[in-house]
């Protein structure tokens, strides 16, 4: 079984990127849990010719089998969680000539194309590659990074040019516009590699994502390397009040409002004032005298 905490609500999304798995070959499940109902999901893989709309996915979520080790971007008319499923080494084995009993079924929480991050900390457990049981252990890491904060002259891992070359990254390409590169991506082998890494972007501003997992002789995990949590799925509000006081008499203050989250709701913000005698109906926002 496989068990992985859930994102808070208010943290899903509405665009999502998932990438190949290094040394399988049987493809991956995605599945998308939408935040409320009568949701719109589309689907674009690399490779594809056309995009794939889903009217109003079940609620309690849709599954999509990816046969083939690809890139694919999902878009939600609301927001979503989707996590990526590894298949097991049987399915593999069946696509061979000889069996190698390689992964066996691991899970994946997507991190949003909102919450992507400046940087990200991770750690890989084999430093020789080898699992206890002796088998050879792989491990990888995915970098996904957003068009609009690509530069290959800018993305670190621990220290050193992730990969300089332009040309050696994968581009990815998202719904609606299919012709040009909405993010790019790049496979770490961290096979051996035992211990903490970073991969960082040398702009404060610049965004990106990874994903870390291994395969081992019918073993697996995936894990994300690290996302934000900010709202996005639900609405937040934020109240600052900024107060002035002479004598007795209350104001001028100022209430600033801050809104946060789902960008595709209404909404509306009632606001009073009471004083120490109760609510003052009517009353301006310029001045309010409040008895001691």
């Amino acid at each position: 079984h496989m068990i992985e905490q859930i994102p808070p609500s208010y943290t899903w999304g509405y665009n999502f990127i998932s990438s190949p798995l290094t040394a399988r070959i049987s493809g991956y499940v995605i599945k998308i849990i939408p935040r409320y109902r009568g949701t719109t999901v589309t689907r674009h893989c690399n490779g594809m010719s056309e995009m794939q709309v889903m009217q109003d996915i079940p609620f309690d979520g849709l599954e999509i089998d990816i046969s083939e080790q690809v890139y694919c971007c999902f878009r939600t008319s609301r927001p979503c969680a989707v996590a990526q499923f590894s298949k097991g080494q049987s399915v593999d084995d069946a696509l061979k000539e000889i069996s190698e009993n390689i992964g066996d079924p691991a899970m994946v929480w997507l991190a949003p194309v909102g919450q992507f991050v400046n940087y990200v900390i991770f750690y890989t457990g084999f430093t020789s590659g080898a699992s206890p049981d002796g088998f050879t252990f792989g491990e990888f890491a995915n970098v996904i990074v957003p068009a609009d904060s690509f530069n290959p002259q800018m993305i670190r891992l621990d220290g050193n040019l992730l990969q300089p070359n332009e040309r050696e990254w994968t581009e990815i390409f998202c719904p609606p516009n299919n012709i040009t590169a909405c993010a790019y991506s790049r496979n770490v082998n961290l096979t051996g590699s035992e211990g903490k890494h970073n991969i960082t972007h040398d702009n404060p501003s610049g965004r990106l994502t990874a994903i870390v997992y291994g395969w081992g002789n019918q073993k697996g995990y995936m894990y994300p390397a690290g996302f934000a949590l900010d709202p996005i799925g639900e609405i937040i509000f934020s109240l600052f009040v900024e107060t002035t006081r002479v004598g007795e008499c209350l104001g001028p203050f100022v209430v600033t409002i801050i809104r946060a989250g789902d960008i595709n709701v209404n909404a509306t913000v009632d606001l009073q004032i009471r004083s120490a005698s109760g609510l003052k109906p009517g009353v301006s926002f310029a001045t309010v005298c409040v008895a001691n």
